[in-house]
């Protein structure tokens, strides 16, 4: 009884230690990597548009080296390209012109891409959701 008692506690021990290895926060994986994108008019300013461009990467070592926006127009356009940052932060927040944001005549729809660069050299791309709004002056 005595053996089965211990046969028991470390069967219960090594299911402890894989449950808690299973569950504990670890690094990003692939599935949860990604940028997320918001634009707002900044209150009280004519002109700036405050665009927040958070990403969370595959691997806390991977950097991201390049942020592209873009229209995300299909015809006759196809995407326009806006502008691009180099090295920007993972939480970036900036104040930009309307006009750079503006790529349509009626709506507009904007996206980032987004280069990283892992420990070992590979290079992979997220893409943002997608910000459907009119970038035109405003006076709040």
């Amino acid at each position: 009884m005595a053996i089965r008692g211990r046969g028991t506690v470390s069967v219960l021990a090594v299911l402890t230690t894989a449950a808690a290895l299973l569950t504990s926060a670890g690094p990003a994986q692939a599935d949860d990597a990604r940028c997320s994108l918001r634009a707002n008019p900044v209150p009280g300013d004519f002109n700036p548009v405050q665009v927040r461009n958070f990403c969370y990467p595959r691997y806390p070592t991977d950097t991201l080296i390049e942020t592209a926006y873009r229209g995300a127009d299909t015809w006759p356009d196809d995407n326009d390209a806006l502008f691009t940052l180099r090295n920007p932060p993972m939480h970036d927040i900036r104040n930009v012109s309307w006009s750079d944001l503006n790529e349509d005549p009626y709506g507009d729809e904007i996206y980032t891409r987004n280069l990283f660069r892992m420990a070992n050299g590979n290079r992979y791309i997220l893409y943002s959701n997608e910000v459907h709004k009119e970038f035109r002056p405003h006076n709040s």
